[in-house]
């Protein structure tokens, strides 16, 4: 404890003595040896107008702070504030400022109004516009009592209020909703409804979807439309339709849509009249039967095949035709099976004659 009594004696040594010295309006009374967050030393100070304060070092020393806050014409900042008097805001007349200052330092004004008020306002509100009356241009709003915006009529105001500028109404739907708006947003025209013109606009764009246009006698790639049936199939219409090959089946609208857009995706690529075209449908390669042609691209032909193994991929009729596609997959898999299996020193053989007999051969390695 001696120690730290010596440690702030040196301090008090060291620090500068202000005491007795004038700054502007103050006078250095004596050393607190407070500090603030800045770790310098309060003084305290007697003002010309009687207050005493406790004022920081670098306050004092840099001119900052010359007084309590009292002095004419100056806020608790110390700057010098502008004077408006006798000049007109809207309906007010700036008279005479007041010893009042908002937290930020604004100097606070006392106004008359021209309807006879008199009340106190910041300047920067003032000068600013964001206040021009003592608050009775807002009891002489619009009166929209009476008055429609689309579906809704207004009722009375009510003495809730969005903001500052904005009274609340009270209005009714021609559906028999009560709901209360601003008179922004009605006067805006944003808002003609309680919501339910919104709900009816949405019911008849559904029911304009809802109506069906008559198909009949259309062809949609491989199906023609005979008629309508009364079923459904999840929302659409099902048309009675035939095949090319004869067949009558049912099919959805959306079913019928997608088909055409299918056929008209490989149309192009179908065999231009009088070019030679062979039908692959049934035929074997390797482990591979051909089912359906799919399209033909840049000069190759595709098909559609399904393995013994029951997976269906898309191969070229080229490579089935020279044995270079067997399978659609299985046989490579396999064959990797088998050789991780077989024993040191042998070698796995397969051939295309040998695939298609669904043989692998297991031969001795020659060394």
């Amino acid at each position: 404890m001696a120690k730290r009594n010596e440690i702030v004696e040196k301090r008090k040594r060291v620090v500068r003595d202000l005491t007795g010295k004038n700054f502007g309006k103050l006078t250095v009374i004596e050393n607190t040896y407070k500090q603030n967050k800045h770790n310098c030393y309060l003084w305290k100070c007697l003002c010309e107008c009687g207050n005493i304060i406790e004022v920081p070092t670098n306050y004092l020393t840099s001119g900052n702070t010359k007084s309590c806050g009292c002095g004419a014409g100056k806020g608790k900042t110390g700057r010098k504030y502008k004077d408006i008097s006798n000049q007109r805001f809207g309906i007010l007349t700036a008279i005479h400022p007041t010893d009042a200052r908002s937290n930020s330092g604004s100097v606070i004004w006392e106004c008359l109004c021209d309807c006879g008020n008199t009340v106190e306002v910041r300047s920067s509100d003032l000068v600013s516009g964001y206040i021009r009356s003592c608050g009775c241009l807002k009891a002489k709003a619009k009166d929209l009592t009476g008055q429609r915006f689309g579906r809704l009529t207004v009722i009375r105001p009510v003495k809730e209020q969005e903001s500052k500028r904005s009274i609340i109404w009270e209005c009714t739907c021609d559906c028999g909703n009560t709901v209360f708006l601003p008179s922004k947003r009605l006067r805006s025209g944003n808002v003609k409804s309680c919501g339910c013109y919104r709900r009816d606009v949405v019911r008849q764009e559904s029911h304009k979807a809802k109506r069906y246009k008559d198909l009949t006698g259309q062809t949609f790639g491989r199906f023609t439309v005979l008629g309508k049936t009364d079923k459904r199939s999840y929302g659409n219409i099902v048309w009675k339709c035939q095949k090319d090959t004869g067949e009558i089946i049912l099919r959805s609208t959306s079913v019928l849509k997608r088909e055409k857009k299918h056929f008209d995706k490989i149309k192009d690529h179908l065999p231009k009249k009088g070019r030679a075209f062979k039908d692959m449908t049934g035929q074997r390669y390797g482990r591979l039967t051909a089912i359906e042609f799919v399209e033909r691209k840049n000069g190759a032909t595709y098909w559609k095949c399904r393995c013994d193994c029951g997976n269906e991929v898309i191969k070229n009729i080229a490579n089935l035709k020279s044995g270079k596609t067997v399978s659609c997959g299985c046989i490579y898999m396999a064959t990797r099976n088998l050789r991780s299996k077989a024993p040191k020193n042998t070698l796995v053989m397969s051939s295309p004659k040998k695939i298609k007999n669904k043989k692998l051969t297991i031969k001795p390695k020659i060394s």
